[in-house]
């Protein structure tokens, strides 16, 4: 259901809050000369959702989100409500005009919520009975405070505006400092991440080598072939920033081989995530038993979810091992954030390994390409 609709809900059982809703929208009304013509507004109002505007013998003037009447036919307010849209052709226009069908002596007025600062589509400031557009910001409290008596009604009003509110969808109310501090920070911070990964990716590879070489499916294959870093530029780096990330690729086999494992520092969510993973883009064919190698990938899956520490997986391109802030970031054992990290991709890629998910038997025919997310460009390249 529409927020309109829902706003129509809680005020067309009764005029005192549908009278209530209406004097908080014009309190924010940002055009006060306007307001002032337009007077007090009723205790009790009643409210319709979109409501068409139309008289006999006069122009139809489309449908208005909510329209407020009081009960001695003197006043009315059209009011329009948005949240992700603009305005369409003449729409407020349109809206103003259909006061003109009203009697003469009706007070009324035309008012607009909306998210953001509209650009195009409103009336001069100056134009009588237009009060203006308020933003969702601005009467979110208001609303809250709306007087439904029915107390289940109310809470569950209050329960959607909040979530809505958490959403984003009624804009940006405040800001908290820590996090405009750290979006001030990111790109410092980003380029100590890809100090550490720089560091970390080539003892990591040490390791990953010895372990594939340890197997019976890369049996003949020298250790230095199983893998290899990914490097990209004339520079030949390492860490792969992205808007969320940064990364450190590693390709098995080393000569002619797609990335399958990556380590990442992982940002975007409410703390900071490293992770180890295989990267397998044949994943949802094998899964599927399309492929050959399925039956040992689907092995491999299924021992790294049931692992102690389970593993995760998107069943189309990763299987990940997710380790929050307090494993690594703040060490308790005394070790520097290196070595702790360096702990936790060791034992990871003993798991992976023994698996068997990055032995060449285990599908690595069906990892044609390469999944494409939206946000796997380099952060530091134009």
């Amino acid at each position: 259901m529409q927020l309109t609709q829902l706003l129509a809900a809680v005020a067309k059982d009764d005029e005192e809050v549908a009278g209530h809703l209406a004097r908080v929208l014009v309190r924010a009304a940002p055009h006060a000369g306007q307001r002032e013509a337009l007077g007090d507004v009723p205790a009790r109002l009643r409210c319709r959702a979109e409501a068409t505007l139309n008289a006999p013998g006069h122009d139809d003037h489309g449908r208005v989100d909510l329209r407020f009447d009081d009960g001695a036919r003197d006043f009315t307010l059209l009011a329009e409500l948005k949240l992700h849209s603009g305005y369409g052709d003449d729409q407020i226009r349109r809206y103003h005009d259909a006061l003109d069908d009203l009697p003469e002596d009706r007070r009324a007025a035309v008012v607009a919520v909306t998210r953001n600062v509209p650009g195009v589509g409103e009336p001069a400031a100056d134009t009588a009975r237009w009060l203006g557009s308020l933003r969702w910001t601005e009467i979110y409290e208001e609303l809250l405070k709306l007087p439904i008596k029915d107390r289940e009604l109310g809470a569950q009003w209050r329960l959607l505006l909040r979530i809505i509110d958490e959403q984003g969808d009624f804009g940006v109310k405040e800001l908290d400092r820590n996090e405009v501090a750290g979006w001030a920070a990111y790109v410092r911070t980003r380029e100590k991440l890809e100090r550490l990964v720089e560091d970390l990716a080539p003892k990591a590879l040490e390791r990953l080598q010895e372990l594939l070489a340890q197997r019976v499916a890369w049996e003949g294959t020298p250790k230095e072939k199983t893998a290899d870093l990914s490097r990209r530029g004339k520079e030949m780096k390492i860490p792969y920033p992205t808007q969320k990330t940064v990364q450190a690729r590693f390709l098995i086999p080393s000569n002619g081989g797609q990335e399958r494992l990556r380590i990442q520092f992982l940002g975007g969510f409410d703390e900071p995530l490293f992770t180890v993973e295989a990267r397998r883009y044949g994943a949802s064919t094998l899964l599927a038993g399309k492929a050959p190698g399925s039956e040992k990938f689907v092995a491999a899956v299924n021992s790294l979810a049931n692992a102690d520490h389970p593993f995760q997986t998107d069943d189309r391109s990763y299987v990940s091992h997710v380790h929050g802030p307090d494993s690594w970031l703040e060490p308790s054992d005394g070790k520097g954030i290196g070595d702790a990290l360096l702990d936790l991709v060791t034992e990871d890629l003993k798991l992976l390994c023994g698996s068997g998910i990055l032995d060449p038997d285990s599908g690595f025919e069906a990892d044609v390409g390469r999944i494409d997310d939206t946000d796997e460009e380099a952060a530091d390249e134009p």
